[in-house]
């Protein structure tokens, strides 16, 4: 069965109300997920003690580095494959199952030494309790990559789903019964045996008994390229908090780390988005640059548009925001939550170029790129110690500014695309951008003159950028704003029939 001929026959509009189906749904069970950790957390905080959170806090960032080290690309290379051929499949997944066993043996024996390391004893049982994440989860990750790949986003997030729902019951009731740190931990460790048998399920492959390891180099050799950039890239996301708790201590790290999560909130998201749902597109369409080239304008385009002016309208309204939903005593952190978002900014300008790179069988791009840019990054944080966070937070922004220009001239160059088609397709979004940033301007001038509680700011301000968002949308997005109408009113599509066609 030749997967990719099929997906060669879909017009360019199926792909795209594909990526938006699948979006919507990667968005919504992402949104609903974590409005339940929020509620449960404001729980958890009432019933654990801080202690308890500070040992699942060591324990998953020893597990997390461990997995990361795991990440050979296996899910990046079906996804990329042309075809869905057996052989690749049932050796992907074993290579998967072999390592997975390898990680489970590295913590099971750096257990005890992690916990002499940190003087915790109690540390022991939850890595070995985490440890099994690492041994079970290989188990469903080449169905996830497949229902990734066919873009069945929706049957995707259901394991998501309903392991934060189910691992939420059972954490509130062992909390409640006194269960301490362990009410985190089961919680974390269920969710892998779950996700796996859902996966099956929903996935009507299976690997086979009998395999060969002969297209294990060919997955190593696209997958070196991906664990090498995971690893910069979680050793850039964690440089700025290592050296601000180092030289400048705690509370300003605080702030800082505040500062930051809060500006990610909305590009996280749409990350998510574009590796899940845009990587198979892009993949399959590798070969016909000109198709291939709309669509990624395409998407950068509206996700460019949605994002960046709601970024600027959070950037106004931040002194409120903070002040209003968080209280007095985070208000050091409004000037760097600021500046960080214009280093959000550029995440979303960049969004979709590793796509891309891993898209056209060249993962080594995203590598090279974060080689150059970790020590750019590294040092201009280094340099800009001596201002405090909002030093800081100035060089984080424009570094990833300037990284988000870099990083598309190379994607532009690499394609034999015109760098200037990518900032024409921009246009509706600096004039989206500019509209909402203009209004906002002046709606902050007339509000103070009223002297306003800072929540009724709040509410005039997102009142008054919502709208004129909103009209800017209508008028400069109105193909895409069509496109979204006519997948909400449409039950069935083309896609659907593909996807349900490759299953079989």
């Amino acid at each position: 069965m030749r997967e990719s001929a099929r997906h060669e026959a879909l017009r360019p509009d199926v792909w795209e109300r594909a990526f938006y189906r699948g979006s919507i749904a990667w968005i919504g069970a992402q949104v609903l997920v974590r409005a339940v950790n929020f509620f449960a957390g404001i729980a958890l905080a009432r019933w654990l003690m801080p202690e308890d959170f500070g040992l699942m806090s060591l324990a998953l960032t020893v597990t997390t580095l461990i997995a990361l080290f795991g990440n050979v690309g296996i899910e990046h290379y079906l996804v990329y494959h042309p075809e869905e051929h057996s052989e690749v499949l049932t050796a992907g997944f074993w290579l998967g199952v072999i390592i997975g066993l390898g990680l489970f043996a590295l913590q099971v024996t750096a257990a005890p030494v992690i916990a002499g390391f940190y003087g915790r004893p109690d540390l022991v049982p939850i890595l070995l309790a985490l440890s099994l994440t690492l041994l079970i989860a290989p188990w469903g990750s080449v169905h996830a990559a497949l229902l990734r790949r066919r873009l069945e986003i929706g049957k995707l997030v259901r394991p998501q789903v309903a392991t934060t729902l189910i691992g939420t019951g059972i954490g509130l009731a062992l909390a409640r019964a006194g269960a301490g740190v362990w009410s985190l931990v089961v919680p974390f460790v269920i969710a892998a045996p779950i996700t796996v048998a859902w996966n099956w399920k929903l996935c009507s492959w299976r690997p086979a008994s009998r395999w060969s390891p002969r297209s294990w180099g060919a997955i190593i050799r696209y997958g070196r390229h991906v664990l090498g950039n995971d690893l910069t890239a979680y050793a850039m996301q964690n440089a700025d908090y290592i050296l601000i708790g180092k030289w400048l201590g705690a509370l300003p790290l605080g702030f800082y780390t505040f500062a930051y999560n809060q500006s990610m909130m909305l590009p996280t998201l749409l990350m998510g988005a574009f590796s899940h749902v845009a990587f198979p597109i892009f993949a399959r369409l590798r070969e016909r640059s000109a198709e291939l080239r709309a669509m990624y304008l395409r998407f950068a385009r509206t996700n460019a548009g949605i994002a960046i002016p709601l970024l600027l309208l959070l950037l106004v309204a931040a002194p409120e925001y903070v002040r209003a939903i968080y209280g007095e005593k985070w208000a050091p952190a409004i000037f760097p939550f600021q500046l960080l978002l214009l280093h959000a900014i550029g995440r979303c300008l960049m969004l979709g170029a590793g796509e891309l790179f891993n898209a056209i069988g060249r993962p080594d791009l995203n590598l090279k790129c974060a080689l150059g840019a970790a020590p750019v990054f590294v040092a201009a944080v280094a340099m800009s110690l001596r201002w405090g966070i909002a030093g800081v937070s100035v060089a984080t922004a424009l570094v990833f500014l300037g990284l988000a220009g870099v990083i598309i001239a190379i994607a532009f160059r690499t394609l034999r695309w015109k760098p200037s088609d990518f900032w024409t397709a921009m246009r509706p979004v600096g004039l989206t951008a500019g509209s909402v940033l203009l209004t906002m301007g002046l709606l902050r001038r007339v509000l103070e003159s009223l002297a306003l509680p800072p929540w009724q700011m709040l509410v005039a301000l997102l009142l008054g950028g919502g709208i004129i968002h909103a009209l800017a949308l209508t008028i400069l997005f109105r193909p895409e704003l069509r496109e979204l109408k006519n997948l909400v009113l449409a039950r069935h599509t083309e896609f659907d029939d593909q996807t349900s066609a490759s299953d079989r």
